[in-house]
């Protein structure tokens, strides 16, 4: 666009200034009007950017709203939630409370019986060693016992054999009385026969004193048999009376010892038969 020149005299100076100071303002008004539409332009953008997102954080709004609600119905349901655990929270804390008196009463009852208890493993403990010691006492008496058991078996055998002994011995002294009884008559009928032999030599003294007599010396026996033995020598019917004699004399000898023995038995008999008496009473009392 051309200036438009006026003359208007000494002022056109003046009005060329102006113009030319409107025409700067101008092309600055213009570069203003236009860095204003670029920024208008871009204000608009951001608007358009602006409402885009309003639109994006509106949608966001909406659905945080729905979150918020279906939040407060869920706080809500938590609530009535919270308000019976509550309610529940007393009624347990109620039952804690009885469980704990319970506690409290079973607690004594416990401490009750734990004394109790201990007053009884010490009567226990006592009980057991009296009961040790009677063991052991009864473990005593019955070492005791059997070997007065033993004893009293060995004394029942030793009486037995004893007794046995005894019986034998009681036999024998028997057959040796036998024996001697036997020799005796033997020896008076041969001395019957003698006297009636030699009372034709000796006399009838001689004879009675040889029969009233029968436990002479031996050695006067032997001596005067010699004269006997001509007569049983001539007879063959009759033992010799030496023999007889020697005889008897072994039997009075063996009967004798046999007695001895006897007696002997008869008082160990007598003896293991107290001891195994008095050992039965002592196990008796």
């Amino acid at each position: 666009m051309s200036a438009v020149t006026i003359a208007v005299g000494g002022r056109w100076r003046e009005i060329e200034d102006e113009n030319s100071d409107l025409r700067s303002k101008l092309a600055a008004s213009e570069a203003l009007v236009s860095m204003q539409r670029s920024e208008l332009e871009d204000a608009f953008e951001k608007l358009r950017c602006t409402a885009s997102d309003m639109d994006i954080l509106q949608r966001e709004n909406a659905s945080k709203t729905e979150e918020v609600n279906a939040l407060k119905n869920s706080l809500r349901a938590s609530t009535a939630e919270i308000e019976e655990m509550t309610a529940s929270a007393e009624v347990s804390a109620s039952m804690i409370r009885d469980m704990n008196s319970e506690q409290d009463a079973s607690s004594e009852n416990i401490e009750s019986l734990r004394l109790q208890l201990e007053e009884r493993l010490h009567k226990l403990g006592q009980f057991k060693s009296q009961l040790a010691s009677k063991e052991q006492a009864l473990q005593f008496e019955s070492t005791l016992k059997q070997k007065a058991e033993a004893k009293h078996q060995l004394c029942h055998a030793e009486l037995c054999t004893l007794e046995s002994r005894y019986a034998k011995q009681g036999s024998h002294v028997q057959l040796l009385m036998r024996d001697k009884e036997r020799l005796w008559s033997q020896l008076a009928r041969c001395r019957g026969s003698e006297s009636k032999e030699q009372s034709k030599q000796d006399g009838p003294v001689e004879a009675v004193k040889k029969v009233v007599d029968p436990q002479r010396n031996q050695a006067n026996r032997l001596r005067k048999s010699s004269t006997s033995r001509k007569t049983y020598d001539q007879t063959n019917t009759l033992p010799s009376v030496i023999e007889l004699e020697r005889k008897l004399w072994h039997t009075q000898k063996a009967l004798e010892r046999e007695r001895a023995a006897h007696e002997a038995t008869k008082a160990a008999v007598a003896s293991v038969a107290s001891v195994a008496s008095g050992e039965a009473l002592g196990e008796c009392q």
